[in-house]
């Protein structure tokens, strides 16, 4: 089986028919990321969080991943291939209730059942670890690569799948339809770029460009920039509507003598009034750390969030403050979801019954 492009960070394997995979690895551990960003990065760039539908796709996947490990892949300054460190999947479990079970069941289906592909795939196949699922709060699949741990009782941790709490840190790996890739198989960069991973396909990344949009640092980072695109769209569209003070005149000596400050209101104390609309929720400020654009002219999209706003022929892209809300709502539900199973696993004592002298914990 031949590898193509595998030079570069995307490899297609078995063909133009089959699908596309972009591996990537945080060689720093406290940068690596949880599932739902790591599906929101891949969403980002075109694919989606690794479905694994067959045995041979299985198979696929782990000699890649052996070729990175063992430096196969020719990079250059790397120091070796990739080291521990697992990968998320697409594979997470869906609460009984969002099951599509027959009403007159009053049985709940096995935790193994429950999990589904985030992209839709219905494949049933599956590579548990040894006693694996656990379940319990452990919602989010990662694929083990531990070369270096000793053996369990399900052997070497190595490419089979264990569960996982979803907000803990782990590399991941995107998967990309034939026509996707098409599109994207000259790309160079990933579009996660806030913590930068390291693609073990190609030489090291050099900085450059001179790309400074802050639209491009919102999609390109999406918890690097503190504010979101409704306050880029805002302050664009208010340097040209003139109803604050702010953008008026060219100098600050003609604003005062002007005397703007006193004769008009400043759009940073309208934005100031209402963080909570113009800033990002899940922004991390990293300091000492430089995000390197893409300057490529094959990179640049148009903002359809400003320019195709208003045109009905053009489906404008979901706007990013929406989607992190979304994704911030997916996560405040599934927790109210496990607090709801912890209330119905350990219910309230009644009335004039001892009290536990140890609350429950539901983990």
């Amino acid at each position: 089986m031949a590898l193509r492009d595998h030079r570069r960070k995307t490899v297609c394997m078995g063909g133009r028919e089959q699908p596309c995979y972009k591996i990537a690895y945080f060689r720093d551990v406290l940068s690596r990321i949880a599932f739902w960003e790591a599906q929101q990065a891949c969403e980002m760039d075109g694919g989606s969080l690794l479905s694994i539908e067959s045995a041979a796709e299985q198979r696929n996947i782990e000699h890649l991943l052996q070729e990175l490990r063992t430096g196969a892949s020719g990079s250059s300054g790397s120091g070796g291939g990739i080291a521990d460190g697992d990968f998320w999947i697409g594979l997470t479990r869906a609460e009984p209730e969002e099951q599509n079970l027959p009403e007159q069941t009053n049985s709940f289906p096995p935790c193994p059942d429950l999990y589904s592909w985030t992209d839709g795939s219905v494949s049933s196949f599956r590579n548990w670890y040894f006693d694996e699922p656990s379940c319990g709060g452990e919602a989010c699949v990662v694929m083990y690569h531990q070369p270096t741990a000793l053996p369990g009782l399900g052997g070497a941790y190595i490419y089979q799948w264990n569960d996982d709490r979803c907000n803990m840190k782990h590399n991941f790996i995107c998967k990309y339809d034939p026509e996707s890739h098409l599109v994207k198989e000259h790309s160079d960069q990933p579009v996660v770029h806030e913590k930068e991973p390291t693609f073990e396909t190609e030489p090291d990344r050099q900085p450059g460009g001179t790309e400074e949009s802050s639209t491009h640092v919102v999609m390109a980072g999406s918890s690097a920039f503190e504010f979101n695109e409704l306050f880029l769209v805002s302050v664009l569209d208010h340097l040209y509507i003139c109803l604050f003070g702010t953008f008026l005149c060219s100098s600050e000596r003609e604003k005062g003598a002007q005397e703007l400050q006193s004769k008009t209101k400043s759009l940073w104390s309208y934005i100031n009034s209402q963080p909570e609309k113009f800033t990002n929720p899940f922004f991390v400020d990293q300091e000492h750390h430089v995000l390197y654009p893409l300057a490529s002219s094959r990179h640049l999209e148009l903002w359809t969030g400003y320019y195709a706003r208003w045109n009905p022929r053009i489906r404008a892209q979901m706007p990013v403050q929406q989607s992190l809300k979304e994704l911030l709502q997916r996560k405040v539900e599934a927790l109210q979801k496990e607090a709801s199973l912890c209330e119905r696993a350990f219910p309230p004592p009644h009335q004039g019954s001892a009290p536990l002298r140890t609350a429950p914990t539901c983990t």
